[in-house]
């Protein structure tokens, strides 16, 4: 970040300390088929009568000290008001609807968890005091980058810090999530992935014979065709439709981040500043990143995001210094390791959804079209089968079966897809020790067990032939996450299975 930002941003932390979410209204191009416009919604009310509902957050984004969640399917922005302390940076959990994140007491830096899935009224968690002063977290002047807070592995929370202009921040320290255990100093090296079918030529960037850069006017950063220029920093998109890259001079004077359809389509440029410690990511197929407005006179940071019909730029919000986004590793994107984007296998659930003023939602895809709105008053005792896992999602197949009449049944005539967040199901009462296992396999390593009779709900993040994958709270009220056999699930509404 430029000096101006990292100042302001500190000012403006003193500012807004008793103020309410202050996000400006834009009007921006909706991501629809239709193309049409919408305007920028704020949401600072509950949603659900007693709390407010985050679920279905993508974006997290620090602003001035707070820290906001950002919808990009209904382009609204939620300030997590529950959060009163200064926060630092953030970084979601690949499965799970749980942001972890920093927050400054004294200039040293604590650690916090936030369960925003809406099965109970939010719940703030604090892991770990990191001990890290605030200002070994901040790269040299004139950048003022905050350090990145990582999730690695699924298992460590990790903080960066102690800065060199060389290399970036140094160090690492970490907190495990499975042992509960931190601070811990750690070492990883980042992991990078090839991607197939790059090819340089001619200053120019091809994937799959497409030339990708041509059309990108490098002529506005003072790239001329005589300059040598080099393509590094790749990111492709899940669904492999975009790529975003960064182009660079020998001397590595500019460095734009840019992005375009891997047909060669839609080129654009993202940034016209380099921001090494928070690339642009994807969600699905569109970009979000940071970018500076040109002005010198006012010199702002704006989060910003690209449509996914042409990679045209919406600002999300302005004085933004860190941000994340929800997203899967990028191992998991080939087909034979993509467990968590898509599984199979059969068992049975039943609904768990905490709104309880209005009907549960049955779409015809993910996130798509909703098909089928299931009253309150009667879906506590539908039960119902799961076949199929995607993005947050579960295909249910046949019909929802009232368990108390079953002349309320509800005869589904397509197939529908259910968010996680609204299901749920208990644990049949003869399971002698079960435990939970870090992969779908009985040989796997146990990552916690389960004292019963388990009486509390457990909840959906993935299935595998007969595995689930679950997450469930101990009797410490600890949050579990792993697999275990789905003929293990209880979906009877009205008793526990024997």
């Amino acid at each position: 970040m430029k000096k101006l930002n990292f100042l302001l941003i500190f000012v403006a932390i003193i500012f807004f300390a008793c103020n309410e979410n202050t996000s400006t209204k834009k009007e921006v191009e909706n991501n629809d088929d239709d193309n049409t416009k919408q305007e920028l919604v704020e949401d600072d009310s509950p949603a659900t009568g007693e709390y407010t509902d985050y679920r279905g957050a993508e974006v997290a984004f620090v602003k001035a000290g707070k820290l906001y969640f950002y919808y990009p399917q209904e382009n609204e922005i939620k300030q997590l008001q529950e959060e009163t302390e200064t926060v630092f940076n953030c970084t979601f959990d690949y499965e799970a609807e749980i942001l972890y994140y920093t927050v400054v007491r004294d200039s040293i830096l604590w650690l916090k968890e936030v369960d925003y899935s809406g099965d109970t009224p939010l719940e703030i968690r604090e892991l770990c005091n990191f001990g890290i002063n605030i200002k070994n977290c901040i790269s040299d002047p004139p950048d003022y980058d905050k350090s990145n807070l990582i999730l690695h592995a699924g298992e460590f929370i990790v903080l960066e810090h102690e800065f060199d202009y060389e290399v970036g921040f140094l160090k690492k320290i970490a907190y495990s999530l499975i042992k509960k255990k931190g601070p811990q100093e750690i070492i990883f090296d980042e992991e990078m992935y090839e991607i197939e079918f790059i090819e340089e030529k001619n200053n120019n960037l091809f994937y799959k014979g497409n030339n990708l850069s041509k059309n990108l006017n490098l002529d506005s950063l003072n790239i001329s065709p005589e300059d040598p220029v080099y393509f590094h920093m790749f990111n492709l998109s899940k669904d492999e439709s975009k790529l975003i890259f960064m182009v660079s001079k020998e001397n590595y004077s500019y460095n734009p981040y840019c992005i375009s359809d891997t047909d060669g389509k839609n080129q654009q440029i993202l940034n016209f500043t380099t921001f090494f410690e928070t690339k642009p990511r994807f969600i699905r197929n569109r970009a979000v990143f940071l970018r500076e407005t040109s002005s010198t006179e006012d010199s702002r940071i704006i989060l910003a995001i690209t449509n996914a019909k042409d990679n045209s730029i919406l600002e999300i919000d302005e004085y933004v210094d860190y941000y994340a986004v929800r997203e899967l590793p990028q191992a998991e994107n080939a087909d034979e390791t993509n467990n968590n984007v898509l599984g199979k296998g059969k068992f049975y659930a039943y609904f768990s959804d905490p709104d309880k003023e209005n009907p549960t939602n049955l779409r015809k895809t993910p996130g798509g079209e909703v098909i089928y709105k299931v009253p309150v008053e009667q879906r506590d005792f539908f039960s119902f089968t799961l076949v199929e896992y995607k993005d947050k999602w579960f295909k249910i197949k046949g019909n929802l079966e009232n368990d108390a009449d079953e002349s309320y049944n509800i005869t589904l005539n397509q197939e529908c897809w259910v968010h996680s967040s609204v299901i749920g199901a208990g644990l049949i009462g003869s399971i002698n020790n079960p435990v939970i296992r870090e992969k779908p396999d009985k040989n796997a390593k146990v990552v916690a067990k389960i004292k019963m009779p388990y009486e509390k709900v457990i909840h959906f993040l993935n299935m595998k032939g007969d595995w689930v994958k679950i997450t469930c709270t101990d009797d410490n009220n600890n949050k579990q996450i792993g697999w275990i056999p789905s003929n293990w699930i209880c979906a009877n509404t009205l008793t526990t299975c024997p």
